[in-house]
């Protein structure tokens, strides 16, 4: 019985195979731009650190965690957590470190070599 349980189970692995591979493969494939219109702001909102990010928007769609930037959301407290971001009294337990001290989000971005970046030329 054991082993018919077993034979079923690694039966099911390799049959949905494929559907655990595929999200990354999209993920991957989708993260590629072509032109400066593929690139937007995204951002996890469910991450203790909510930090926007340049990235080509077929990556939203095929990625469930990220969501479209829009400035005035407060992704702090409107989205629940993945981790335990706040303590007992609701402060902050951990500082969120970021390279970027003051980004205007309604800046273009640009597509350079197939990644998405913000344009430091305007």
């Amino acid at each position: 019985m054991i082993l018919l349980i077993i034979a079923v189970i690694v039966v099911l692995v390799i049959l949905f195979w494929d559907k655990f591979i595929i999200r990354s493969e999209k993920i991957i494939t989708a993260d590629y731009c072509e032109q400066d219109s593929d690139c937007v702001w995204g951002v996890n909102p469910y991450s203790c650190c909510v930090q926007p990010i340049p990235m080509n928007k077929d990556v939203i769609d095929v990625d469930e965690k990220l969501v479209l930037y829009e400035e005035g959301v407060d992704y702090l407290y409107d989205y629940p957590k993945d981790g335990q971001c706040f303590n007992e009294d609701g402060r902050r337990i951990a500082g969120c470190v970021t390279l970027q001290i003051y980004i205007n989000y309604s800046r273009p971005l640009i597509c350079v070599n197939n990644k998405c970046s913000l344009n430091n030329l305007n």
